[in-house]
């Protein structure tokens, strides 16, 4: 969560508060042990409360008095220990090393997972070793300065400033087909979008999907909203000649895109990172009209029948068997590759069966291209006069077709 850049403190301490009443004013100070001072930073108008999820905190202490600061060679180390002003609990201690008269130093603290009240205060205590014999001005101050740079929450109660939202996810369209392009039907189901702001905080969202257009639309498809703090917004979008691709580039999945911003408040929020802003949009079905793309090779369910044979002629007797050339033949017209394997192909007479197989005893294949394919089998190939032979009263075949394939891009 952004929160507003919280502004720098700057307080200051004068010697005198540091000097124990034991040590005579107007005099060379001796090694001592600073008495405890307390400041009170100016509360922060940023915040009221907030665990930091990012950020640092450097503290810099400036000495301008005429003693060091710290006596570490003594286990006096100069600490500035920083804490909730109002319930006076400890939020943590930095020990500095020793600051020499005139000098500055810095300290990092990391924020994250700290939780910080809008009014703090400082600790400072520690050793000294003295003037080396000179006389000081008691009035000379220690200062102390803090900043919180690139911070970032995860729970805030604050005006909250603008934040930006923004995620990116995929819907499948076809693990067997590559689509180019593609037109729904009226049998594709809708596009059902539904939209959570758990957010305390009104969200201006904006969702596109790219190579995505409505019917009778000219650009991809892009909606606008303005969902109100804790609220929601639920649509079912029909889909009924919409517009996949664009017959250039090939497709395996709808990229969605959800960009949203929230309004900044000048009253204080309660925000939370685990708040959802949650977008959900789904097709349970997709269904088309036409197809222009790659159908991946799949078997499409048995194709199984049986055909019934009358040979009752007169020229046709019982016990005749055929010879010659005798030949089978499909036509077919399709707009894919196809091939069928093992292909069965059973006659049945009343006393006994045979089955359709080559030279070798293997059952038969064909293969199938785009457009019109005559196929035919012959007897030179096939043991087709002996399964006529049996005089059969019917045929029954069964065919499993594999469609498509890796390369062919086809139009359906």
């Amino acid at each position: 969560i952004s929160i507003n850049q919280p502004s720098d403190r700057d307080e200051s301490v004068v010697l005198s508060d540091f000097i124990p009443e034991s040590i005579p004013p107007n005099l060379p100070i001796p090694q001592f042990i600073l008495k405890e001072a307390i400041l009170e930073f100016t509360p922060f108008s940023e915040f009221e409360t907030v665990t930091f999820s990012a950020g640092i905190m450097p503290v810099t202490i400036t000495n301008n008095t005429l003693v060091p600061l710290g006596d570490v060679n003594n286990n006096a180390p100069f600490n500035v220990e920083i804490y909730n002003y109002q319930t006076d609990d400890s939020l943590f201690t930095i020990t500095f090393d020793d600051i020499d008269l005139g000098e500055s130093q810095t300290k990092n603290v990391e924020l994250n997972g700290k939780t910080f009240p809008n009014t703090i205060g400082a600790k400072i205590n520690g050793g000294s070793s003295g003037s080396n014999g000179e006389i000081v001005d008691v009035n000379a101050t220690v200062d102390v300065n803090i900043q919180m740079l690139d911070v970032a929450a995860s729970q805030v109660v604050a005006p909250i400033p603008l934040q930006n939202l923004a995620e990116t996810f995929k819907i499948g369209i076809d693990e067997d087909v590559v689509v180019y392009q593609a037109i729904m039907d009226s049998s594709a189901n809708s596009l059902d979008l539904v939209i959570e702001n758990g957010l305390d905080l009104t969200v201006n969202a904006e969702i596109s999907i790219g190579n995505f257009k409505l019917a009778n639309e000219e650009t991809d498809f892009v909606l606008n909203l303005v969902i109100p703090r804790n609220g929601e917004y639920i649509s079912n979008i029909n889909l009924n000649g919409a517009q996949i691709g664009t017959s250039e580039n090939s497709l395996d999945s709808l990229v969605v895109t959800v960009t949203a911003f929230t309004d900044s408040t000048l009253d204080a929020r309660e925000i939370n990172s685990n708040d959802d802003f949650s977008v959900d949009i789904s097709v349970s079905e997709l269904s088309f009209s036409s197809i222009y793309g790659i159908i991946k090779p799949f078997a499409q369910d048995e194709i199984a029948d049986e055909i019934e044979i009358d040979f009752n002629y007169p020229s046709f007797t019982e016990g005749t068997t055929f010879t010659g050339n005798t030949t089978i033949t499909f036509r077919i017209d399709s707009p894919i590759y196809a091939i069928a394997e093992d292909i069965e192909f059973t006659a049945h007479s009343n006393t006994e069966s045979d089955t359709l197989k080559d030279n070798s005893g293997n059952l038969p294949t064909f293969e199938i291209n785009p457009g019109f394919n005559e196929i035919i089998w012959n007897s030179d190939e096939y043991n087709i006069n002996a399964l006529l032979s049996i005089w059969p009263e019917n045929i029954e075949y069964s065919i499993v077709p594999i469609i498509g394939s890796e390369e062919q891009i086809v139009e359906l």
